[in-house]
This record gives structure tokens, C-alpha cells and sequence, in this order.
């Protein structure tokens, strides 16, 4: 999930896990003052999140590659567990592509011991959090997939082909692997990725006259295709994306 700024206060904070956890990003909290309601743009960002809400539910959202205007109440508060793009296989045992697109409680898509481990550690029990990554398996199948990952993050100008002759894989196969593992190909994992690489380095610095300059180092062909695919992912141009984030 992606944190921007809306109609009214919210604060939220973020934990975010090292490289020695291969199968969650990070934990995060985010609370809505009591004066009114907060309008939180999410933009895809190729993870799951297990989401802790505010009247106890426990919900999995899943991988997306579209924006969501979610409003949420007055004096609520969130708790959640976010997954690494690549682990909603191993962590949740669905094919990540059955998961694209849906909120759903978290329940219905696990068994009984799984929710509440999960619940646990979304709402920050250290303990089980430690016991469900010692649970979830890393095999030599899953450092791959997550050398693919970071290849792609990595290469954000390389086309399909390109990625699938340096990961050792065909051009079908890498679609499935990812499809099975991310919910989203491999095109559609590096448009989210070159989104969220470009709000890290236009964050915090003053963007006007830099849009082109940062679409080169992003690895977008120009500042045209940077203004088509953010806006295609967030429904905002560049320019009024980052004013959203910094609150203007």
C-alpha cells in the first residue's frame, strides 16, 4: 500500500523488515484523526498485505495494478503485514494470480491456525512473526524467483526477452513463474516497479523541470511514456502526484 495524503489527518508509520526476512516488506500503522473521514489513494506496488481493521476484521488485499481511492473513517486505526512481491505463494499457499484484485477475509482464503498467525503478527507480535517466517519455506525455487524479482527492479528499461535470456528462463515460463507467484506478468511487475522507483527518488526534492531527468533514470523511454503509465497507475499526472504526496 501506498501512503498519500487526503481530506484529513493521518498518520502512518512503517517497519520495514531487512533482507534476512525473504518473505515480508514490512509492518505498518496507520491511524485517521477524529475530525473526518481520509480519502488514502493506494497505488499497485506488486505486494499483498494482510490488514488488521479497525473493527477487528482481518482481511488479505491483494496484488493490483490499479489505483484505489479507499476512504476510511474517522478515528480508525490500522494495523497490517505487508508481503514481499513473489511471497503471497509460499505465505498464503494460493497462486498469487487468484488473489489479484481481491480484498477478501482472510479466513476464507486460509486455514484456521494460519489466520490467526498471520492476524497476530499484522497487529505486531513479535513472536509470530518469527514463527511464521521460520514456517514459510525458502528453497532454491524461491531464491530464484526472487533473483528474477530483483532483476526486474533492477532493469527497468529491459524488455521481456531481455529478462528471461539473463534469468535463465523462456519468455513463457517467466510469465507463468511470475503470474503463479506475483499475481501480475512481467511487464506489468516493471511498470509498478518503475512507478515506485520514481517516487523514491522524486520524493523529498523538488520535481518541477525534473520530470525528464528522472524518467531517464527510472528507466522510462521519455517523459512521455513517465506521464502515460503513472498516470495510467495512479490515475494523477506526475506533477500532481507528487504534489498529493507532499500535501498539496
Amino acid at each position: 500500500m501506498e501512503e498519500n495524503s487526503g481530506t484529513a489527518a493521518s498518520w502512518y508509520v512503517e517497519q520495514r523488515f531487512g533482507r534476512d526476512w525473504p518473505h515480508l516488506g514490512a509492518r505498518w500503522v496507520q491511524q485517521v484523526a477524529d475530525g473526518g473521514e481520509y480519502q488514502q489513494l493506494v497505488l499497485p506496488d506488486g505486494s499483498a498485505d494482510v490488514i488488521v481493521f479497525h473493527d477487528g476484521t482481518v482481511r488479505l488485499v491483494g496484488p493490483t495494478m490499479e489505483p484505489e481511492v479507499v476512504n476510511l473513517p474517522a478515528g480508525s486505526t490500522y494495523r497490517a503485514l505487508r508481503l514481499r512481491p513473489g511471497a503471497v505463494r509460499s505465505a498464503i499457499g494460493v497462486p498469487a494470480v487468484e488473489l489479484r484484485d481481491q480484498v477478501l477475509a482472510l479466513g476464507d482464503v486460509v486455514r484456521p491456525g494460519a489466520a490467526r498467525a498471520l492476524g497476530l503478527a499484522a497487529s505486531g507480535h513479535a513472536a509470530a512473526t518469527h514463527s511464521l517466517q521460520h514456517r514459510w519455506e525458502s528453497s532454491a525455487s524461491e531464491r530464484r524467483l526472487r533473483g528474477v524479482i530483483g532483476w526486474l527492479a533492477r532493469n527497468g528499461s529491459a524488455n521481456v526477452d531481455e529478462v528471461a535470456s539473463a534469468t535463465g528462463l523462456s519468455g513463457r515460463q517467466l510469465r507463468r513463474l511470475l503470474l503463479e507467484h506475483v499475481g501480475v506478468g512481467p511487464k506489468s511487475l516493471q511498470r509498478v516497479f518503475r512507478l515506485q522507483r520514481f517516487l523514491q527518488l522524486a520524493d523529498g526534492q523538488p520535481a518541477a523541470g525534473r520530470l525528464a531527468d528522472l524518467a531517464a533514470d527510472v528507466g522510462y523511454a521519455d517523459q512521455a511514456h513517465l506521464t502515460r503509465e503513472v498516470k495510467r497507475l495512479s490515475g494523477l499526472t506526475p506533477a500532481a502526484l507528487l504534489r498529493k504526496r507532499g500535501g498539496g
